[in-house]
């Protein structure tokens, strides 16, 4: 009879764990389903918000010229469509659909669009350190143009008066830095600093998604580039982007 008992509880135990076990399983389904419908709503709201952000911006460019709250309106919806382009980038990466197109890309160029394209901080000096002579590198131009203007965006927000870009060679790969003379990132909280809704502390300039700088990493990471950050001399952030040269090049 004992030795029933014993039966009788280890099978009702196991029964107990089997039921704990499948109860668990159907919860992580729904949490994985709950959050591939949030991203794909996330990313078709983005994508369709687009649209009429650009005909708003293309009609306030325009009013700006003579009208400073015209000129505040369009900051916004620039600043709007950063966060739609952000939120596309993060689906995009969670999905696995990135396929980069590399091709040659002139810095000098790629660093200047960028800085002609934003003007949100009159009070803030950008300096370009980037020799004319440099090599081409290899990248897909869509996804590093996002990834400059993800880091800029930052270095001006946290800037207190500059921002500066500075490249050279280094071996075979081009090293892409932007540094500013903000309150910089402590040394323990760099290595996270490139996670998803994470912000630095210590600045009232705000507006970003939080997702600028994971999705720096992951285009980084999808374009054969690395990503790093350090302190810079003047006590801020510096990024630093390490790129491969174009197939082709003669050093």
């Amino acid at each position: 009879s004992h030795f029933l008992f014993w039966r009788l509880a280890q099978v009702l135990g196991q029964f107990r764990d089997s039921e704990a076990l499948e109860k668990a399983r159907r919860e992580r389904e729904m949490l994985e389903a709950r959050d591939t419908l949030q991203r794909t709503l996330l990313a078709s709201l983005a994508h369709d918000f687009r649209t009429p952000l650009t005909v708003i911006s293309g009609q306030l460019e325009g009013l700006a010229k003579a009208s400073p709250e015209a000129c505040e309106a369009l900051a916004a919806a620039k600043r709007l469509d950063r966060i739609m382009s952000d939120l596309l980038g993060a689906a995009r990466l969670e999905q696995g659909t990135l396929s980069p197109k590399m091709e040659s890309i002139d810095l000098v160029d790629a660093v200047s669009t960028v800085c002609d394209d934003r003007s949100n901080h009159p009070d803030i000096a950008v300096k370009r350190n980037i020799p004319a002579d440099l090599p081409f590198v290899s990248a897909d131009p869509v996804l590093l143009h996002h990834v400059l203007v993800n880091l800029f965006d930052n270095a001006m927000r946290y800037a207190n008066r500059e921002v500066a870009w500075a490249a050279a060679l280094d071996g075979e790969r081009v090293c892409l830095s932007i540094s500013d003379d903000g309150p910089g990132i402590p040394v323990n909280e760099q290595a996270e600093i490139f996670d998803r809704f994470r912000r630095m502390k210590g600045s009232d300039r705000s507006g970003g998604s939080g997702l600028g700088l994971a999705i720096v990493k992951g285009f980084a990471d999808a374009m054969g580039m690395t990503v790093t950050v350090e302190t810079a001399p003047s006590g801020g952030a510096c990024f630093t982007l390490a790129m491969p040269l174009a197939p082709g090049t003669i050093l």
